[in-house]
């Protein structure tokens, strides 16, 4: 698979018109970081949480 194919926004999955977010909920820190990095050069706007008492927070203050 090439990175065009990997990349969802390259492929046409998403909308380039209207940013895609993406609630991101991970206990390990350096893995919530790798995914979030990675998301956002993918074009995501990405919310992250530590756990889900956190994402829920998140969740509920911003829609999503």
């Amino acid at each position: 698979m090439d990175n065009d194919q990997a990349n969802p926004i390259n492929a046409g999955i998403v909308n380039a018109a209207h940013q895609p977010c993406v609630l991101l909920v991970e206990d390990d820190r350096s893995a919530r970081r790798f995914l979030e990095v990675t998301l956002q050069r993918w074009g995501y706007k990405v919310i992250a949480a530590a756990d889900g008492l956190e994402a829920m927070k998140l969740a509920l203050a911003s829609p999503i």
